[in-house]
């Protein structure tokens, strides 16, 4: 009996190391393409911050540090809600105003 709960746990172990492994890996995946989407609209709102004055710029550079802060979040290995990620994104491709 003690030998059937011991093999058990251990089995109960290695199969929650393999799943969290698994699961490890699609998370790795998935937050490198919002990364490189955040990266993406970076560059976007740079690009449009540099052909502008006055408050549009500014509205402008103050959507890239936010998107500057997701991305800074995603290295730092922190959970960034999807919902955050499309509407910097978003907010990349739409006019200041």
């Amino acid at each position: 009996m003690r030998r059937q709960l011991k093999t058990l746990a251990v089995a109960a172990g290695l199969l929650a190391g393999l799943a969290g492994t698994a699961l490890a890996g699609q998370t790795t995946t998935s937050t490198k393409s919002e990364k490189q989407a955040l990266i993406e609209a970076r560059k976007e709102l740079s690009a449009r911050a540099a052909g502008t004055k006055g408050a549009a710029r500014a509205h402008y550079d103050l959507d890239r540090r936010r998107v500057d802060g997701l991305i800074d979040a995603l290295e730092r290995g922190q959970r960034v809600s999807p919902e955050e990620i499309e509407r910097a994104v978003g907010e990349a491709s739409k006019p200041p105003f």
